[in-house]
């Protein structure tokens, strides 16, 4: 049975909640704005185009990696995904989660430990 001073095991406060919040906010809109590609940017993107001239326009979407690419080429209208690259950016993100629990907690904690004493 739980003391009241015990805490349950995933019990997350307040303050890291509305931390996260905030984390994950950013986080979406990392990834939800558009980016203008470059020539060598759009070459490098799914290696697979002969030359730099091949789109006339082009524009990727995701963080740190663009996951997603829009372009206009000569042929018409395409949109691509990299399903790779959204596994990286996913995993880049609840590294960013975790760690920004763990630190919001850890300091939380400390602060109540030190008003014990």
């Amino acid at each position: 049975m739980l003391t009241p001073t015990s805490r349950k095991p995933f019990q997350v406060h307040l303050p890291t909640a509305i931390v996260l919040m905030f984390v994950a906010g950013g986080l979406l809109w990392a990834n939800f704005i558009p980016h203008k590609l470059e020539d060598q940017q759009f070459v490098t993107f799914f290696n697979w185009f002969e030359g730099p001239n091949c789109f006339m326009d082009g524009t990727s979407y995701g963080w740190p990696l663009a996951a997603k690419l829009r372009y206009v080429s000569i042929i018409g209208y395409f949109s691509e995904y990299s399903a790779s690259r959204i596994a990286i950016n996913a995993f880049i993100a609840l590294i960013l989660l975790a760690s920004t629990w763990f630190i919001s907690e850890w300091s939380i904690r400390r602060v109540a430990l030190e008003k014990e004493v």
